[in-house]
């Protein structure tokens, strides 16, 4: 292999990319729907998802409705195959990030297929609020795109990110609420660790814009961020004081909205 990384670097925009050269929603939904009729053609429509829906308490939002999509994109970096060139120096080679099982893990790992969906996806949910994880695009594909469907966004990457081992850019989590819908109070409380560990994550106050549609809704504090992984007793004691911690930031912030 090659040199590793020292540094973490987020991906650049490609200005010939077709998604990037697109106007506005319109340009996107066309673009999208072009590339999901291709796709079906080879008998490959998207999985169907089906949503849970929590019936809150009526005092807890106010009467009105919302929907929260949380979506781990799986990075590019922790997923390619051995046979595709990374853009960077590599320390490890690419091994389609474990999935054995796949009859065609060129094709279905394929991140420039796999963004059509994953847009295709978030169309079709169209939610108010959505958390992403894993996410090694954000600059160069998922920031640009969405903010032409109407999203405003916050990111926070990965120090250290793995995916710089294998010569890809470093992932992070993400926060992206409908403009037309939510206002960002102050400034996102971002960080790349929780307490001794590198974990990235994002909070973010919103409250909402008044609308006759979408009736009474609360101010929100949403948060994510991407857990450590691997099974095992060390690992599982490590995301428990990782979620505590978090948690208690969430509180914090809570608190002065409410306060």
């Amino acid at each position: 292999g090659k040199k590793k990384m020292n540094h973490d670097i987020l991906a650049p925009i490609n200005p010939d990319d077709p998604f990037i050269m697109t106007k506005g929603a319109d340009d996107v939904l066309k673009l999208v729907n072009d590339l999901k009729e291709e796709y079906e053609k080879d008998g490959k429509a998207i999985l169907p998802r089906e949503f849970v829906k929590k019936e809150p308490k009526m005092e807890e939002c106010g009467g009105g409705t919302f929907t929260i999509m949380q979506f781990n994109l799986l990075a590019e970096g922790l997923s390619s195959v051995e046979s595709k060139k990374p853009p960077m120096d590599w320390k490890k080679k690419s091994q389609a990030g474990g999935f054995d099982a796949l009859e065609d893990q060129e094709d279905i790992l394929d991140f420039h297929k796999r963004r059509v969906r994953i847009v295709e996806e978030i169309i079709r949910v169209s939610p108010s609020l959505l958390t992403v994880q894993e996410c090694d695009h954000y600059t160069s594909f998922f920031q640009p795109v969405l903010s032409k469907l109407g999203y405003k966004s916050t990111f926070q990457m990965k120090k250290d990110s793995p995916c710089k081992d294998f010569g890809y850019y470093s992932d992070g989590v993400g926060i992206f609420w409908k403009e037309e819908e939510w206002v960002i109070r102050g400034e996102p409380s971002n960080g790349s660790s929780i307490g001794p560990t590198k974990v990235p994550h994002c909070i973010c106050t919103l409250s909402p814009v008044p609308s006759v549609d979408l009736g009474p809704r609360p101010t929100v504090v949403i948060a994510t961020t991407h857990l450590k992984s691997k099974s095992n007793d060390v690992n599982e004691e490590t995301r428990r004081m990782q979620v505590e911690k978090l948690c208690g930031k969430v509180r914090l912030i809570r608190d002065e909205v409410e306060g």
